[in-house]
């Protein structure tokens, strides 16, 4: 193969862009800093992967967690969007990893009704708390 051959070319990139999961949580990510003047953050991890059913399934994995850079830069992860799982980028599957609320086939027009109930659940408030507690503790 002649090393002038761009193996990229056939690609088209004109296609619109669909807002994805990560869209609209990147829309969200200051706020908790705002919030905590810098205490903590919000960090969005996107990857592709594979469910592991009968027949695998390519997915979109969409992780949200809660960062405090003065404790180590450590990761509390609250959230985990998984797209893909019913043929398209929507519904989307969703579970709490501080409480284990699940929620499945949620609708784009649900997405953030839906985050905003699990971060505003008792115990992602509490758990986010105390994270931010331990965090101002640290000079």
């Amino acid at each position: 193969m002649e090393s002038s051959t761009n193996i990229w070319g056939k690609l088209q990139f004109e296609d619109p862009h669909e807002k994805t999961v990560a869209d609209y949580l990147n829309s969200q990510l200051n706020f908790i800093r705002e919030q905590t003047k810098d205490e903590l953050f919000a960090e969005l991890d996107v990857s592709d992967g594979v469910m592991d059913f009968e027949k695998p399934i390519a997915v979109g994995l969409n992780r949200l967690f809660v960062v405090a850079p003065k404790l180590g830069n450590f990761r509390r992860q609250i959230l985990t969007i998984v797209e893909g799982i019913h043929g398209d980028r929507y519904p989307v599957d969703m579970v709490c990893h501080v409480n284990e609320m699940r929620f499945n086939r949620v609708a784009e027009s649900e997405l953030l009704l839906k985050i905003s109930e699990i971060i505003g659940s008792s115990d992602v408030q509490r758990s986010i708390v105390n994270l931010f507690n331990q965090s101002k503790q640290i000079p």
